[in-house]
């Protein structure tokens, strides 16, 4: 697979080296009054096959945008950043500027590090024909028809106010703030130049970037899609290779330029009209055949100075009929308080986090619950530096409670636990809601274990990182984990195919 990376990176430089070629030859053969003529012989008709400039025919919407703002939605090694140059080539030839006013490009990546690659081993290497100084210091590069590209990092946006400009390029778009956007918007507008474009590219992230683009087609969105398979330079072995590393759920957005559906929720089974129900905490309930059975109730925490949170959850014995259920067929779970106290400010600590538990009353009976279990973060039993003390030793002094918890679980294996607590193979679910969750809930209310059931995700896939584990957001990742917790330790399955 290295092999096959390195020829492809090999096929890019050599791609970048026939376009540097190509445009000498013919700026030895132009007349230097008419430079725009170099770049429309060779990039402004690249579907031409005696060109020869290695552009494939889905690259044109990239090279000649017709929307204003134009999103390159690609997979991995979809030649993105190849139709980009041509993009950038369009907009130079287009959009000249007047011999001491230059018009402006300015072409954006979200780190300097990878802005520089960028401008060294492509930009640079592909326009050098058209190269006539360099400003290193600001970042400018001048070229022979009064235009000069501007080459800014995305790390700090409001540098784009810096400039009126004609247009704008940015790759990695996904890891981009969506204020690079707007500023766009407000400063691409040189009256001068008529062709003024914005095009971005990147592999499609869900976020700013769907919200802008998908399903856009008009003169001020468009969104073009492209995949890996069209790649004509790309082996089939190493689309075999991508094919192999890529999680089935991320597919559709690595490999073939798409957002990914709404799956990236992670807990897409969970229903308020399924999983909710009308149903309060009682110390006892009774069954079918009239036995009074105590309700066994316990707490989870997820552990953390700041947003820490604490589910109530109460165990239902089999053969009791439960309201917005029916009769339980197996031992059910439903979670019937929570508490998260926001430390943002002032630190939470165990003892805190304690003294809230133990005063935790039940709605109705107006007493402190009657916990006989708590279960935990397996990283609460890892020793504090200042006490010697791990969390979970101190919560066994302060709540007089045998704290439980299991090493080695992944993550990906907790949430199927989940999942199919929520909907099993066979039978009903395993894990309910109480409605008093929708009443009592305290603030901030996104920080609800209801709200974290409905909006708990998938990743954004931060700095080029793949991982099919989801985000901890310090939103809903905390409440979510509690969840996790819970059915890790009472409803683990013991094996789970696929997982």
């Amino acid at each position: 697979m290295r092999t096959s990376s390195l020829i492809c990176r090999s096929l890019m430089l050599s791609m970048c080296a026939l376009m540097c070629a190509l445009l000498t030859r013919t700026a030895a053969t132009a007349s230097p009054q008419n430079p725009n003529q170099m770049i429309q012989s060779k990039i402004l008709n690249p579907f031409d096959p005696g060109k020869a400039l290695g552009f494939c025919t889905y690259q044109r919407p990239l090279i000649m945008p017709e929307a204003k703002i134009t999103l390159g939605a690609g997979g991995w090694r979809s030649t993105k950043t190849v139709g980009a140059l041509g993009f950038c080539a369009n907009m130079i030839a287009t959009n000249p500027g007047k011999p001491g006013a230059p018009s402006t490009g300015l072409v954006i990546l979200p780190t300097q590090k990878i802005l520089n690659e960028f401008r060294d081993m492509l930009f640079r290497q592909a326009f050098a024909p058209l190269i006539t100084h360099e400003d290193l210091g600001q970042g400018v590069i001048y070229l022979c028809n009064d235009t000069r590209v501007v080459f800014l990092s995305g790390f700090v946006p409001e540098r784009i106010e810096w400039y009126t400009a004609a247009w704008a390029y940015c790759d990695e778009a996904g890891l981009l703030k969506e204020t690079v956007l707007r500023r766009l918007q407000a400063r691409i507008s040189d009256k001068r130049c008529k062709n003024r474009r914005i095009l971005f590219t990147g592999v499609p992230y869900n976020g700013w970037l769907r919200r802008e683009f998908d399903g856009k087609d008009d003169a001020q969105r468009k969104i073009i899609h492209l995949r890996t398979e069209d790649n004509p330079y790309l082996d089939d072995e190493y689309i075999q290779d991508l094919r192999a590393i890529v999680p089935a759920r991320l597919a559709e957005c690595y490999l073939h330029g798409q957002f990914v559906s709404d799956g990236d929720v992670v807990y897409p089974e969970f229903s308020r009209a399924i999983h909710i129900i009308p149903w309060t905490y009682q110390p006892f309930v009774t069954d079918r055949a009239g036995r009074r059975h105590h309700v066994d109730t316990g707490g989870v925490i997820d552990w953390s100075p700041r947003r820490p949170h604490v589910l109530v959850v109460a165990h239902i014995p089999p053969n009791v009929d439960l309201p917005g259920v029916g009769v339980t067929e197996r031992e059910t779970s439903v979670v019937v308080d929570e508490l998260y106290p926001d430390g943002r400010y002032n630190s939470i600590t165990v003892r805190r986090l304690c003294s809230a538990i133990r005063q935790k009353h039940g709605k109705t009976t107006g007493k402190p619950y009657p916990l006989s279990w708590i279960v935990c973060d397996p990283a609460g039993a890892s020793a504090q530096s200042t006490s010697g003390e791990s969390e979970i030793m101190q919560a066994e002094k302060f709540l007089d409670l045998r704290i439980l918890y299991k090493y080695g679980q992944r993550i990906k294996v907790g949430i199927q636990h989940v999942k199919l607590a929520l909907e099993p193979l066979v039978g009903r679910p395993y894990l309910y809601f109480s409605s008093d969750l929708l009443k009592n809930v305290a603030t901030p209310v996104e920080r609800s274990v209801i709200a974290a059931m409905e909006n708990y995700a998938y990743s954004a896939e931060k700095e080029g990182k793949l991982d099919d584990e989801p985000d901890h957001d310090d939103v809903y990742s905390h409440a979510a984990d509690d969840v996790r917790y819970h059915e890790t330790y009472f409803h683990a399955v013991e094996r789970l195919d696929g997982v």
